[in-house]
């Protein structure tokens, strides 16, 4: 973080309300104005003469007019659920949820669950309904890129060591072109597949579909162009998730 780095003993796999408390002191501790409840009015324009935008916040509500030199559009990768209308749901007698309103596997002990989707929620959740006694099927509708998390952690650390600043590092990857990135990832992809291979073996014996990215380019150019479509997996969940009997993966493609 700018000014305020993380300290040395701060965990690696970061548990999200440790996240959090930080991002709320950093806040204070550097005297940052932040608005939640907020969003831009259109059309924000731009006076050439002053090189200053206008643009209106609707600030839970009130309108405030602001004019800023920059906007910097950072609403992050992820937003309101997306939930399809489906035909005659109204037949369906059972519970019908967004993995967004999952209130945890107690509830559904004994009963029979349908998961749609592949991804890390829906493992997860998968898991969760298994260890809790319901009767899982895990519906995948397109193939999926599983990466284990060691290989990820192994690559990034490469990237960013310890000792070398972070804006030092950030060459090193984040300021390549993505086009040559997928390129590079292409031609070291073989040596990098191989490692996963035997749990790769394992998980389309359990009946996965997979894939190795765009063009074989990986987990990373794919999350940057289609934002979906991949899995990350910690390496001492891998052997669970291959022998639990409850889930089933009936693979399919979507057009």
């Amino acid at each position: 973080m700018l000014y305020q780095p993380y300290p040395k003993n701060w965990p690696i796999y970061t548990p999200r309300d440790k996240l959090a408390d930080w991002l709320e002191q950093y806040v204070g501790s550097q005297d940052l104005i932040v608005w939640t409840n907020s969003r831009f009015l259109p059309v924000p324009s731009y006076d050439f003469n002053a090189k200053r935008w206008t643009i209106v916040v609707d600030k839970n509500g009130t309108h405030v007019t602001l004019h800023p030199a920059h906007i910097i559009l950072a609403t992050g990768s992820l937003g309101r659920p997306l939930i399809p209308e489906v035909l005659d749901k109204h037949l369906f007698r059972g519970i019908s949820l967004h993995a967004n309103e999952y209130p945890g596997g107690r509830s559904f002990a004994g009963k029979h669950v349908v998961v749609i989707g592949a991804g890390n929620t829906s493992a997860d959740i998968c898991q969760d309904l298994s260890f809790h006694g319901a009767h899982v099927t895990m519906a995948q509708r397109s193939s999926t890129c599983v990466v284990s998390s060691n290989a990820i952690l192994e690559f990034l650390l490469h990237l960013w060591p310890e000792g070398v600043s972070t804006e030092t590092s950030d060459f090193k990857f984040a300021a390549l072109p993505l086009l040559l990135l997928k390129k590079l990832a292409v031609e070291g992809g073989e040596q990098f597949w191989a490692r996963e291979a035997e749990m790769h073996k394992g998980l389309e014996k359990a009946g996965l579909k997979l894939n190795k990215g765009i063009d074989g380019s990986g987990q990373y150019p794919l999350l940057l162009e289609r934002l979906g479509g991949e899995k990350l997996i910690e390496s001492q969940r891998i052997r669970e998730l291959m022998t639990v009997q409850d889930i089933v993966c009936p693979c399919t493609r979507d057009a």
